[in-house]
């Protein structure tokens, strides 16, 4: 881990210095890992916990060797009743307690809902608050088996989360439930136009190579709407991926 956040670091201060290319000096930045699993974090929080070096070597060398050490919020061992006394914003308390649940299925949905609402009521209703909701309830309904894929859904968590949390907080989960929605619709149509354009490909061609499968199958919906458009109008192959 120690090694990932160095590279992520290292990504920021190259777009940092991208967009400010008279800059002389680097944005400090304070890493920060929130972890949790059943057992609790046991690696290393440091740099310097990942070379191959006897300690002796390592306090001989001592400033030379490049460090740093990042923060570790260690949510494995903290229940529910821990963290909401935690004296943090409350986005901030909510975004720690969904990220170390694991059951999201409809029934603790409905419990987690109803127990957390004065926390989801405070956030939804805070400065920009709508829209980090509305991220937070997209990570909890990808893990939920929520029945959203129809209107009479839709229409039945509305209703649950009137019921729980009040309007504010529904029209962040409704917001997170739409674009969820229609993210299916347009991954079902990607996955029909990439076997449609696969089936006319083998049909004028014979076969389909290897490189133009993976091209396929890599491909956003746009690119795949257009491609099979110019299919129609396309004497080879290459073109119909120009």
């Amino acid at each position: 881990m120690p090694y990932r956040m160095l590279r992520y670091m290292i990504r920021i201060w190259d777009r940092y210095l991208r967009d400010h290319s008279n800059a002389t000096r680097l944005p400090v930045i304070i890493p920060l890992v929130m972890h949790h699993s059943d057992t609790g974090w046991s690696g290393p929080t440091s740099l310097a916990g990942l070379y191959n070096l006897d300690p002796g070597t390592r306090e001989i060398l001592g400033e030379h060797v490049l460090d740093f050490r990042f923060i570790l919020d260690d949510l494995s061992t903290e229940d529910d009743e821990e963290l909401r006394a935690r004296t943090i914003a409350g986005a901030v308390k909510l975004t720690r307690h969904v990220l170390r649940r694991t059951d999201w299925s409809s029934p603790r949905l409905r419990q987690w809902l109803w127990g957390w609402r004065d926390v989801l009521q405070e956030v939804a209703q805070s400065a920009g608050g709508v829209e980090s909701l509305s991220q937070i309830a997209r990570y909890v309904l990808q893990y939920s088996d929520a029945a959203l894929n129809s209107d009479r859904h839709l229409a039945e968590f509305r209703h649950l989360l009137v019921e729980c949390t009040g309007d504010v907080v529904t029209e962040a989960f409704m917001t997170a439930a739409q674009q969820l929605v229609d993210r299916g619709r347009e991954q079902g149509r990607a996955e029909a136009l990439r076997t449609t354009l696969t089936e006319l490909i083998e049909w004028r061609f014979e076969e389909v190579p290897a490189h133009v499968m993976e091209q396929i199958e890599q491909a956003e919906l746009g690119d795949l709407e257009r491609w099979t458009k110019q299919f129609t109008k396309s004497e080879t192959l290459e073109q119909i991926f120009v």
